[in-house]
């Protein structure tokens, strides 16, 4: 996730080559999918009613 925000940073409002925006989405989309999977796990250890609000509040 380190990359993710400086990636975004330097990529915003520019005109971008598409081998670029595509590796810059892959790499966000693997953050979301990392920060949901961290989020299931962590609501599964703690339970209900818990668990459920970690799962709202995760991206």
């Amino acid at each position: 996730m380190n990359g993710v925000v400086p990636a975004l940073g330097l990529a915003w409002g520019r005109v971008l080559p598409p081998v670029v925006a595509v590796t810059i989405a892959l790499v966000l989309a693997g953050a979301v999918l990392s920060a949901v999977h961290h989020a299931k796990v962590v609501a599964h250890r703690v339970g209900e009613p818990f668990g459920s609000l970690v799962l709202a509040i995760s991206p």
